[in-house]
């Protein structure tokens, strides 16, 4: 009788279950497509892969979130225009991209001489920066999570294959640099571009660029 017992729980169980799956398969189910700023393999690329998984499985698999590397649907650089124009439903990049359009873009990314990590989150959660970041973008069709974002130290300075004794053997150097780094490095004498993170390694290799400045170690290869 007791084993009869256990069996008729389980069966009550089992019904359960499956009526549940019945409620949740009759759900509607959201797909959303992303990209990254990072290639493949990165360690914010990978982050950002991790989050969407976990989003998915609180969502009970009603979310979807469909994640690319960068360059792989909108232009390296350029996610914050994919999903503007509705290519991406979603992405992750990185203000400093576009300093040609607002000069002051940068201040919302990590920079040398700049707030630390941690002090960037708090003044964009608490001292006004997240509304300052929705004033400079009102003119875009994008909506701006709260504080989400990934956390970095700025490069200490170059990686280069020249070396630098004084600041004037910057000049005529080819330096990969984004933001104002790259305004001061370009006053200075060098001539600078932004390049996808994915292109540094194989733009140094080959000799295309002379240094460059992205982030830590574990972020530049």
């Amino acid at each position: 009788m007791r084993r009869k017992g256990w069996l008729m729980v389980f069966a009550c169980m089992l019904v359960l279950l499956v009526a549940t799956g019945l409620v949740y398969a009759q759900e509607k189910v959201y797909t959303f497509t992303g990209q990254s700023r990072m290639p493949s393999g990165n360690v914010f690329y990978e982050s950002l892969v991790r989050a969407c998984k976990n989003a998915e499985a609180a969502s009970g698999g009603r979310l979807v979130f469909k994640i690319y590397p960068a360059g792989a649907i909108s232009p390296a650089t350029k996610e914050l225009d994919g999903v503007h124009r509705g290519v991406l439903d979603f992405a992750d990049t990185c203000y400093m991209y576009y300093r040609d359009r607002w000069p002051a873009a940068p201040i919302f990314t990590a920079k040398p001489a700049g707030m630390s990590p941690s002090e960037a989150l708090l003044w964009v959660l608490e001292g006004g920066g997240h509304e300052l970041i929705v004033e400079m973008l009102k003119d875009y069709n994008v909506q701006i999570l709260r504080g989400a974002g990934q956390l970095a130290p700025p490069e200490i300075f170059l990686v280069t294959n020249k070396p630098l004794k004084s600041v004037a053997d910057l000049k005529g150097m080819r330096i990969r640099s984004a933001g104002d780094g790259a305004a001061i490095l370009d006053r200075l004498g060098a001539a600078c571009t932004l390049m996808p993170v994915g292109e540094v390694f194989e733009a140094m290799h080959r000799g295309v660029i002379d240094a460059y400045e992205v982030a830590s170690p574990a972020v530049n290869w």
